[in-house]
């Protein structure tokens, strides 16, 4: 390795992680009040400390139960 380089290519240059910068300075975190989990095709609704309060059959069904948390 010649010097003390600290990018080895062209996609780890700093003009990437300013690239990445400006994507995770514009996200916004949710204030959601539930989680929904895909498993063997039922849709789970637990709240953020991991209770399940919900199984359903289509996400739409899982996500208006949450909404209405």
């Amino acid at each position: 390795m010649k010097g003390n380089k600290l990018y080895s290519t062209k996609e780890m240059k700093p003009a990437a992680v300013e690239d990445a910068a400006d994507v995770m300075s514009s996200f916004e975190p949710k204030e959601d009040k539930f989680i929904i989990e895909e498993k063997r095709g039922f849709y789970t609704v637990r709240n953020l400390e991991g209770v399940r309060l919900g199984k359903f059959l289509t996400k739409k069904d899982a996500e208006d139960f949450g909404n209405k948390l």
